[in-house]
C-alpha cells in the first residue's frame, strides 16, 4: 500500500467517527432549533423536494473530483452521510416524551417489569471483571432500579 492509500483509509476512518458524532449529537440538536422545527413543519412534498435537493447537492460535491486528496475524501465521506440522516430526522414524526409522560409511564411499570428492565443474561463464560464496562453498566442499571423503587414507594405506589 502506498502513502496515498494509507492517507485515504485514515481519512475515511476519521470521517466515520466524525459522522457518528454529527449523527448522534449535532443533527439531533439541529432538529431542536428554529431551523429544524421549520424543516419538520414543511409539507410532505416540500420535505421530499428538500431531501432530493440535499442528495443532489451532496452527490455533486462528493463526485466532482475524480481522484480526491485525503482531506477531500474526509469531507466527501461526511458530506455523503449528512443528507440521509437529516432527511430521516426531518421526516420523523417521533417526538421524545415530555417529562410528565415519562413520569406517568414510570409510575405504571409493574414491579416484575421493573425488575427485568435492562436485565442482561450472563453465563459463566461471559462474566466480566469488575472494572469492565459491562460490569459498570450492570451496577448503574441496578442502582437505577433501586432508586426507581424507592421513589415509587415515596410517592405512594
Amino acid at each position: 500500500m502506498d502513502r496515498n492509500q494509507v492517507r485515504k483509509i485514515a481519512s475515511h476512518v476519521a470521517a466515520s467517527y466524525v459522522s457518528r458524532e454529527l449523527d448522534r449529537v449535532w443533527l439531533d440538536r439541529l432538529m431542536t432549533t428554529t431551523v429544524g422545527k421549520k424543516l419538520r413543519a414543511l409539507s410532505t412534498k416540500e420535505q421530499k423536494a428538500f431531501e432530493l435537493l440535499a442528495y443532489l447537492s451532496s452527490a455533486y460535491v462528493v463526485n466532482r473530483e475524480p481522484n480526491p486528496s485525503a482531506l477531500r475524501s474526509f469531507l466527501n465521506t461526511i458530506l455523503s452521510d449528512i443528507p440521509p440522516e437529516l432527511a430521516k430526522r426531518m421526516m420523523s414524526q417521533e417526538e421524545p416524551p415530555d417529562s410528565e409522560t415519562a413520569l406517568f409511564l414510570l409510575e405504571h411499570i409493574k414491579d416484575d417489569e421493573l425488575q427485568n428492565l435492562g436485565a442482561i443474561p450472563v453465563t459463566d463464560q461471559q462474566v466480566a471483571p469488575e472494572h469492565s464496562l459491562a460490569a459498570k453498566l450492570r451496577v448503574k442499571v441496578e442502582n437505577t432500579r433501586t432508586n426507581i423503587r424507592k421513589n415509587r414507594h415515596i410517592i405512594g405506589r
